[in-house]
Order: structure tokens, then C-alpha cells, then sequence
């Protein structure tokens, strides 16, 4: 059976109101005519965009054979099951909580 896991949604909306803040504010006046405002707020929605492509390419299948992770940097990673010599689960706190990191290590990598 494959399980296939990406970015929560909370991680959208967080992201959201981080980097769509600045052009939110700046609309109106950027419809009205402000170039100033037009420019901030073009580059602040083109940074959102950008923001989600990027979260969208955060993906780890496990597959009955492998674990694929995916990133938009790092590309696309497999490791074999039968290469995995050790699983562990991190709980790391932050400010917005706990997180669960899942780290794999493969003949000693």
C-alpha cells in the first residue's frame, strides 16, 4: 500500500498571512493608481505564488519498497527499505507548536 504525505494546510495559511500581508495592505492604494503600491504589491503576490509552488513539491511517498521524498531543491530522493538501518521519530516545539520529523538513516547516511 503507498502513502503518499504533503505540507499540512496550516503551513499554507501561516505562509499566507506572513507573506501576503504587504500586498494585501497595498492593493487598494495600487488599484488607485499608486505605482509605488502597484509595484509592491506585484512582487508580494508573485512571492505568495511562489511560496506555494514551493510547498506544493514537499512530498514523502512510502511505498512497500521505498521511501521517496521529494523537495523542489533537492529534488527527488529514494532510499531502498532494505538499505534502512535505523528510523526515528524528532518532536521538535516551536512557537507554533510541536512538529514530528520522521529521519531515516541508510547505510550510515
Amino acid at each position: 500500500m503507498t502513502r503518499s504525505f504533503r505540507a499540512c494546510l496550516s503551513t499554507y495559511v501561516i505562509l499566507t498571512i506572513c507573506f501576503g500581508l504587504i500586498p494585501s495592505i497595498t492593493l487598494p492604494s495600487a488599484l488607485r493608481g499608486d505605482r509605488d503600491a502597484a509595484w509592491i504589491a506585484a512582487v508580494g503576490i508573485a512571492l505568495l505564488l511562489y511560496v506555494y509552488f514551493w510547498l506544493s513539491r514537499f512530498r514523502v511517498t512510502i511505498t512497500p519498497d521505498t521511501v521517496v521524498y521529494s523537495s523542489l531543491f533537492a529534488g527527488e530522493r529514494r532510499i531502498r527499505l532494505s538499505d534502512v538501518t535505523h528510523t526515528e521519530m524528532i518532536c521538535e516545539s516551536g512557537m507554533y507548536g510541536r512538529r514530528y520529523l520522521l529521519a531515516v538513516t541508510a547505510r550510515g547516511v
